[in-house]
């Protein structure tokens, strides 16, 4: 009984550990390198996770509409992108691997992931026109919202706040 009783203890202290590690890596909506707050795979520059600024209610009602609708912009363009990807690793996986084609998928790859960074750009920009002055230099601190050397941040879309 004794043996039964510390082996489901064992068991549970494992899962516990299992699942603290891997929450830690990834966080609740995983992509555990991009930091806790904003991220691609998270709630894309929802400026409300940031307290300092401090947003009115018609801000934030005219950000979330630009956010709507700026995804519903680039949802083709990133289903085209995630096409060509697959479309990309089935090249790289033949015997031998056409040159030729690979050279062409991954211009065209670059195309749309250009498209997808001018239409956040423009995004962006109108989305900072809402905000004040304050605001403004408010937001700035945050990295991830900062235009880097590939746009916001240094990675695809840089940390969430936490990472100032």
């Amino acid at each position: 009984m004794k043996r039964k009783i510390g082996t489901a203890m064992l068991v549970g202290l494992f899962l516990v550990g299992l699942t603290s590690l891997a929450y830690s890596w990834g966080g609740p909506g995983g992509f555990g390198y991009h930091g806790r707050g904003p991220s691609w795979g998270g709630t894309f520059f929802d400026l409300r996770v940031i307290p300092d600024l401090k947003l009115t209610p018609e801000q934030e009602t005219k950000i979330d509409a630009l956010r709507m609708e700026h995804l519903r912009d680039i949802k083709p363009l990133e289903e085209k992108m995630f096409s060509l990807s697959r479309e990309l690793r089935l090249l790289w996986l033949e015997r031998v691997p056409d040159e030729a084609k690979i050279n062409a998928v991954e211009k065209e790859l670059r195309s749309v992931r250009d498209q997808i960074w001018d239409k956040t750009t423009a995004y962006m920009i109108k989305v900072k026109g809402i905000l004040t002055p304050e605001q403004q230099q408010k937001l700035s601190a945050y990295r991830w919202f900062s235009q880097g050397r590939m746009g916001p941040g240094r990675s695809s879309f840089g940390p969430g706040p936490c990472w100032r």
